[in-house]
């Protein structure tokens, strides 16, 4: 099996996967993406922004990426804020310093 992404054909930028096949898709010549195999990523996810690396085989993260995955953070983690504010129980230290440190990553 071959993992790949979706990469938008002109800019390469990152469009959709990781998906699995037998093999690489090759799509028709008039389709706007194209598959690359996947060797590595910066982590687990896949978001817009992302470009890929020709070189390292790899997508690799950009500002943008950067402050998507920060803000998935923040919201994957709001729930600790909200119990906090309902019911007084403390937010963890750790998701409390990630936090900050996402917000700092959130480009508006």
């Amino acid at each position: 099996m071959v993992k790949y992404v979706e990469l938008e054909k002109d800019t390469l930028d990152f469009w959709s996967g990781p998906w699995e096949a037998p093999e690489l898709p090759v799509f028709a010549p008039d389709y706007p993406y194209v598959a690359k195999e996947v060797v590595s990523t910066p982590d687990p996810y896949y978001v817009e922004g992302q470009v890929w690396d020709e070189d390292t085989k790899s997508l690799v993260d950009t500002p943008v990426s950067i402050s998507k995955k920060a803000q998935r953070y923040l919201q994957s983690t709001d729930w600790y804020v909200i119990r906090y504010l309902e019911t007084g129980v403390e937010v963890p230290a750790d998701v409390t310093a990630k936090r900050a440190e996402a917000r700092t990553q959130v480009v508006a």
